[in-house]
């Protein structure tokens, strides 16, 4: 834990310098989508959005020039994994100052506190989407029409698709206009068995209705993974479908983001 001083000192530093780092307008948009869904299967343990999937692309989306919307399955605040926050006796995160940042800047905290619903979302504005992940993912992005439809219209107009961890369950069963899934043919990562497994045991308990790793294969994606726990990404569909591991793959996932969206400009 960083001595108080320090950590204020710090935290002003960043909130300071991501509000300062918001573009003035009119800019170029990414919407990142997060979870509403706030329970871990049947454990009853609180779950939700990890923290840092959010604040990583953000932070190198925003400094790259783009305006950053967030949306959700239900729109209004979504739940955030408590092992994911700083400010929680279990939080993991706790040396990660954008995730303190995050949470100090009240421009942020409010960004996360009334996301759009999916459903009132316009494609046409924006030119990338990014999913984050957290285990809420996975049972609510997964299987959400608005949000299967919304990233099969982005990507049928050429534009950029993104997902982090269990954030990749939301590829799972978009399908194209030839009826294809989107993913078919694709190289893909997201959180893997090797890592799901590490965490049940953890947990102890059965708590995922599925797991990505084994699910993508069923639609003809090839998942690709690194390390347990080590950043990896994956870039396939000519630079535009660009997927990441799990939560230490955020900043990575976000600049292939601003990479794809700036080549040729």
């Amino acid at each position: 834990m960083l001595p108080l001083l320090t950590r204020f000192t710090l935290l002003l530093t960043l909130s300071l310098g991501l509000l300062a780092a918001e573009p003035a307008a009119p800019a170029r948009k990414v919407l990142l989508v997060v979870t509403s869904h706030a329970v871990l299967g049947s454990t009853g343990y609180p779950t939700g959005v990890w923290l840092t999937e959010v604040a990583h692309p953000w932070q190198e989306l925003v400094q790259a020039g783009f305006q950053v919307d967030i949306a959700s399955p239900k729109g209004g605040a979504t739940p955030i994994d408590p092992y994911s926050d700083p400010n929680t006796p279990v939080g993991m995160t706790k040396q990660d100052l954008l995730a303190w940042g995050f949470l100090a800047n009240p421009a942020t905290r409010q960004a996360l506190a009334t996301t759009t619903p999916l459903a009132q979302v316009d494609p046409t504005a924006y030119e990338a989407i990014v999913v984050a992940g957290g285990n809420g993912a996975i049972f609510d992005l997964g299987k959400e029409p608005a949000l299967q439809r919304l990233i099969a219209r982005l990507w049928a107009d050429g534009k950029v698709v993104a997902t982090l961890c269990h954030g990749t369950a939301a590829l799972l069963d978009v399908t194209l206009a030839d009826g294809s899934h989107l993913i078919a043919g694709k190289r893909i990562t997201g959180f893997s068995n090797a890592e799901e497994a590490i965490a049940q045991k953890a947990i102890g308990a059965e708590y995922l209705p599925y797991y990505i790793e084994t699910e993508t294969g069923k639609r003809g994606a090839t998942f690709a993974c690194g390390a347990p726990f080590q950043p990896f990404t994956v870039t396939d569909g000519g630079g535009r479908l660009i997927t990441g591991q799990q939560n230490f793959s955020g900043h990575a996932v976000g600049r292939l983001v601003v990479a794809a969206l700036n080549k040729g400009r």
